[in-house]
């Protein structure tokens, strides 16, 4: 089966979705149809979840917002965009494992915008800096969402890409702002 969604994790989901199917239509007698199944896998969308929006530089948006996804991310990326140049920025929530986060992330992007997330559970930046310190080559705090989108597009080139995760919140910011 086709899924619409990126990312090999997403193929577990689409597999819990068909086994959840199976269950209603066999134990609840739901009408759920082969086609049916096989159009609602095809089609879904969620944005931010492995969202690529073209522009310049391209911008990869993804809600990835704890150690076990974050490493699900960057090994998605590794395999759909192996030599593009990177950029990452960065936020997250006071109650995540940022620390386990921004160490996976800094073996993978050199440099690294940290945006405190919108909402009140937002880590603070002072704290980001602290935990990225000694994980990424590169970090650049930005005082609001806008500077963060600002400084990535001054720091890279056309025809790279500028990743985006951590939050929920951040990343739904971001993608309205583009």
């Amino acid at each position: 089966l086709k899924i619409g969604l990126v990312g090999d994790y997403q193929k577990i989901n689409a597999g819990a979705a068909l086994q959840a199917a199976r269950i209603l239509r066999e134990k609840h007698h739901f009408q759920v149809t082969p086609q049916a199944l096989q159009n609602g896998l095809k089609q879904t969308h969620w944005p931010g979840r492995f969202e690529l929006i073209k522009g310049s530089p391209d911008f990869l948006l993804d809600v990835a917002h704890n150690p076990a996804s974050i490493e699900a991310l960057v090994k998605n990326l590794k395999r759909a965009f192996p030599s593009r140049k990177r950029l990452l920025i960065f936020g997250t929530s006071r109650d995540k494992r940022s620390d386990l986060m921004l160490q996976t992330l800094g073996a993978f992007f050199p440099e690294v915008i940290l945006a405190k997330a919108p909402g009140l559970r937002s880590q603070e930046i002072g704290v980001l800096l602290r935990q990225a310190r000694g994980q990424v080559k590169e970090i650049f705090p930005a005082a609001t969402i806008s500077e963060a989108l600002e400084l990535a597009r001054k720091l890279t080139e056309k025809s790279d890409l500028v990743v985006v995760t951590g939050s929920f919140y951040l990343v739904g910011e971001i993608r309205k702002q583009l």
